[in-house]
C-alpha cells in the first residue's frame, strides 16, 4: 500500500507540471484529493470516508470541507511525518498550523467533559451581574433605527445595544428584519446547510475498549467511536467507561427520523459483531439528537455565504460567531478564539 499510494502520488505530481491550474478555483474534494494525494489514496481513503460521513458524493463537495486542505499535501505530510515532528511545534501558534500539525500539540481537556467550560463562562457571567436564559426560541430579532435591537423568543422580548449571534445562518436570517424580506438573501441562506449528528452514549464495564481516545470507521453506521475515559479519567466510576458513537446525517433522512431505540441497536450490533464490546457490558445508553453540526461546503457554496455576510456585516453592533453562525469549520480552540476576538472588540 505504501508504493501504491507513493507510485499514484508521483503520478499526480508529474502531471500537475503539465496542467495549468487556476489557484481561485474552488475544487471538489475529488480533483483535490487526486492533485495532491494521487488517485490510489483518493479512491480508498479520501472518497470512502468522505461520502460515509458527509453523505454527498465528492464532486459536489469543497475540499475546503478538509480543514485547512490547502495546506496540505503529501510531500507536506511526510516531511513532517518524519522531519518536524521532532522539532519545537509545540511551542509554534496552532492558528498557524495545519491539520497534521495542529495534530503534533498537547492536548488538555476538562476532568468532567467539556460541559465544565460552558460552565465556567456561565459562572463568569453571573458573578458579574449578568444573566444566562435557556430553552427559549428566538422567533424575530428587530433591528432598530437606533442601532439597537428587540429580540422576540418564545418565552419573552429582550431589549439590546449589542447582538451576538452563534445560531446557524439558514435559520437566523429567516428571524431577522428586515432581512428577512429579502428574497435574494433568504434564498442564498438556505443554500447554507448544516449536516447533523445521531450521538449514542454507552456507559460499559469495560476500562478501555478502543486502545486509543478516538478511531474513525469506514462502512459502519457510524464515524467515529471515543473512548471517554482515555480523555479524562475522572469521566465515570473507576469500573466503568463512557463511549461516545456519532453519525452524522442529514435532516430529515431516514437515520435522522429514526428512534432512539433503532440508533442504540444499529450501533451495538456493529460494535458486538466487531468484538469491542459485548451485550452484557452495557449499563446504560442514552442518545442526543444534534441538527446542527457541521457546514457542508458543497461546491460555491462562498457565492452564498458571501452574499449572506456582506448583509449582516452592514448591521451595526451585530456579530454572527462559531462554528454555525460562521459557517466555518474550525474546531472549538479556534471558535473560543473568536469569541475572545469579539469581546476585546466590543470592549
Amino acid at each position: 500500500i505504501p508504493i501504491k499510494s507513493f507510485l499514484s502520488f508521483l503520478n499526480s505530481f508529474i502531471k500537475s507540471f503539465f496542467k495549468k491550474n487556476d489557484k481561485n478555483k474552488n475544487l471538489s474534494i475529488e480533483e483535490w484529493a487526486i492533485n495532491n494525494f494521487g488517485y490510489f489514496l483518493y479512491k480508498n481513503f479520501f472518497k470512502p470516508y468522505t461520502e460515509q460521513f458527509w453523505k454527498i458524493s465528492t464532486e459536489k463537495l469543497s475540499h475546503r470541507v478538509i480543514p485547512a486542505s490547502k495546506k496540505l499535501d503529501f510531500a507536506k505530510t511526510l516531511k513532517h511525518l518524519f522531519i518536524n515532528k521532532y522539532l519545537e511545534i509545540s511551542k509554534r501558534e496552532p492558528g498557524s498550523l495545519n491539520l497534521v500539525q495542529r495534530e503534533s500539540l498537547p492536548t488538555f481537556y476538562p476532568k468532567k467533559g467539556f460541559g465544565e467550560i460552558a460552565k465556567k463562562i456561565q459562572s463568569k457571567i453571573i458573578d458579574n451581574k449578568g444573566k444566562v436564559n435557556l430553552n427559549e426560541t428566538v422567533e424575530l430579532v428587530n433591528c432598530l433605527k437606533n442601532g439597537k435591537f428587540n429580540i422576540q423568543t418564545s418565552k419573552q422580548n429582550y431589549d439590546a445595544d449589542v447582538l451576538i449571534s452563534t445560531l446557524p445562518l439558514d435559520t437566523f436570517v429567516k428571524s431577522i428584519s428586515p432581512l428577512n424580506k429579502n428574497k435574494d438573501i433568504i434564498n442564498s441562506s438556505q443554500k447554507l446547510n448544516y449536516l447533523a449528528l445521531k450521538i449514542l452514549y454507552i456507559i460499559v464495564k469495560k476500562k478501555d475498549v478502543l486502545g486509543c481516545q478516538y478511531c474513525y470507521f469506514i462502512n459502519r453506521p457510524y464515524n467515529r467511536v471515543s473512548n471517554l475515559n482515555l480523555f479524562s479519567n475522572e469521566i465515570t466510576d473507576n469500573e466503568k467507561n463512557a463511549l461516545s458513537i456519532e453519525i452524522s446525517c442529514h435532516k430529515n433522512s431516514e437515520i435522522w427520523n429514526s428512534t432512539d431505540e433503532e440508533i442504540y441497536k444499529l450501533c451495538k450490533e456493529n460494535l458486538v459483531k466487531d468484538n469491542l464490546i459485548l451485550d452484557e457490558d452495557i449499563l446504560e445508553w442514552k442518545v442526543i439528537s444534534v441538527p446542527n453540526v457541521y457546514p457542508i461546503y458543497q461546491i460555491n457554496y462562498e457565492n452564498h455565504l458571501d452574499k449572506v455576510e456582506n448583509e449582516l456585516n452592514k448591521i451595526q453592533n451585530f456579530y454572527s460567531l462559531g462554528r454555525l453562525g460562521k459557517f466555518y469549520y474550525g474546531d472549538i480552540d479556534q471558535m473560543i478564539r473568536f469569541g475572545f476576538d469579539i469581546s476585546k472588540k466590543i470592549n
